[in-house]
């Protein structure tokens, strides 16, 4: 697989894409002949070292148009629409974030001569990827509901995960579960899950914090996973105490040893005690060879999609088959509750005073004021290593670039607001042997059972990391101004694009699995 090519052929997708558009009577001439020639060419040569970066801002200049192309060059740029290789004894594909039919609806003329996967792929191959052809499934691509844009995977597994080991399913040794903790989208309540969960089904799982890894520090087995090193005075940076060097490895379960004792242990709280108390840390350090070695079932925490790529069984050079979970939630409360949650971990290092209410919404209208550029808050999360390397990528290829990777990574898309549909998807995956206490944990995690406050409302039992102050409160306070709020919704526009299209895969993946279960 060549997925290191994930986002550097867009740079010159815009270019590519108007020249097709700009083809003429005398180019379509040229197609139709073409369309009749299977000829060879010489393979393609991949530069392995280009990918992307994560620090572009959303205004960074767009590129020249240049719709000059003579007829020679455009006759090259689709040749070979036939049968041919890429690079003999390797299997090809397109980038993760591009699929053939995007590649084709992207230059309509190519369409007209180019009908299948195959074709499509076998001309990408041999001259997309060289010419930088956008091969990217942007919003002319997105799913909706009732698409007929076939998703290759759509995050509904085939009971994935049996909490007791089926013995009869020798592949279950080899799946694992990565579950991406966006910030602020309840992820410390889901990491305690998966800790209770190893618990009670004899698996073993590590909570880390590695979001923006290195791509080069995952090269091999045996690299230790490193961190960058980044603006030491930026607020949140200080507050969640980020360096530079290696990826924090914090909480690890052993379900797999003391199995007599884990038995009777079944609450929550009681599972939560018992393992505090063991805090068995076995890591030297976070790597590949570390997770193998101590065969590793959950990986949760904050960290990018893609990691599971270099992750091997026991078996040599056998990479794991994983299932991405990732939650999302509005971008407004998420915004919201982050400040809460800066100010939360800054009062713990004892560098800002408590907020009050207040205090609370006079930062964060200043915050809200100040911003001048739309904020990209998923990218570090939703792109993998290899495609935050590099430069010169704008903000919208990005989002082209997280779209794509919702669609092409096997991964369960979890939203906040639709909390019960999200878990079901969940259960469906984790617990098809139906064990009555991961059931309970799944209920629990539905925020039920619930009690009254003393002014009638309810309130959840079940929320980890939960500031003294509303979120809910605070976003009514915000939106009395209407001006205000709406320059908020223009900050957080493009994660609201983000948002939006992982909403629509959401209830992509509960239709399908209430026809599963139909």
């Amino acid at each position: 697989m060549i997925t290191f090519l994930s986002a550097c052929l867009m740079s010159a997708g815009n270019m590519l894409a108007i020249r097709f558009n700009h083809l003429d009577e005398e180019d379509k001439t040229i197609l139709e002949v073409i369309a009749t020639v299977n000829a060879n060419s010489s393979n393609m040569v991949v530069d392995s070292s280009i990918a992307v970066d994560t620090e572009t801002d959303a205004d960074a200049n767009p590129r020249p148009e240049d719709s000059s192309l003579d007829t020679s060059l455009k006759a090259a740029l689709i040749m070979d629409t036939g049968n041919g290789s890429s690079k003999s004894g390797e299997t090809m594909s397109f980038p993760s974030h591009c699929r053939w039919d995007c590649y084709l609806k992207n230059h309509p003329e190519l369409a007209k001569v180019v009908k299948t996967e195959e074709a499509a792929l076998d001309h990408y191959l041999r001259h997309g990827a060289r010419e930088g052809q956008d091969c990217s499934c942007d919003s002319k691509t997105s799913i909706k509901s009732g698409s007929q844009i076939d998703i290759p995977f759509a995050g509904i597994p085939s009971r994935f995960w049996t909490c007791q080991r089926d013995s009869a399913d020798t592949e279950q040794e080899k799946r694992k579960i990565i579950f991406v903790h966006v910030f602020k989208t309840a992820g410390t309540t889901f990491r305690q899950f998966f800790r209770n969960y190893a618990h009670i089904c004899n698996r073993r799982t590590v909570t880390i914090r590695c979001t923006m890894v290195l791509s080069e520090s995952l090269t091999n087995q045996t690299s230790e996973w490193m961190l960058p090193a980044t603006n030491s005075n930026n607020r949140n940076n200080r507050a969640v105490g980020y360096s530079a060097g290696p990826c924090a490895a914090g909480d690890f379960v052993d379900g797999k040893t003391d199995e007599s004792a884990r038995k009777s242990i079944t609450s929550s709280e009681e599972i939560e005690r018992y393992n505090n108390k063991k805090h068995t840390r076995l890591f030297e350090n976070l790597s590949y060879s570390e997770l193998q070695k101590h065969d590793v079932d959950i990986l949760s925490g904050h960290m990018p999609m893609g990691l599971h790529s270099n992750w091997y069984t026991k078996k040599e050079k056998e990479v794991v088959t994983p299932l991405y979970i990732t939650f999302f939630r509005d971008p407004v409360d998420r915004f919201v509750s982050g400040q809460l949650q800066v100010n939360k971990q800054m009062v713990n290092k004892g560098k800002e005073k408590e907020w009050d209410f207040e205090a609370a919404l006079a930062y964060i209208v200043k915050v809200i004021k100040k911003r001048k550029t739309s904020c990209d808050g998923l990218s570090g999360y939703l792109m993998t290593p290899a495609q935050k390397v590099g430069q010169n990528i704008t903000l919208a290829e990005k989002k082209n670039i997280m779209k794509s990777n919702l669609v092409d990574f096997p991964v369960i898309i979890g939203v906040v607001e639709r909390m019960a549909d999200s878990l079901n998807l969940m259960r469906y995956a984790m617990n098809s042997d139906g064990n009555a206490l991961v059931d309970k944990m799944f209920e629990t995690l539905n925020y039920q059972p619930s009690q009254k406050k003393t002014n009638g409302s309810k309130r959840r039992l079940l929320e980890k990391n939960k500031s003294k102050i509303s979120t809910s409160a605070l976003v009514r306070e915000i939106q009395k101004d209407t001006d205000l709020f709406a320059t908020l919704k223009s900050n957080l526009r493009d994660e609201y694009e983000i948002y939006d299209y992982a909403m629509e895969l959401h209830k992509e993946q509960v239709k399908r699995l209430s026809k599963i279960r139909a």
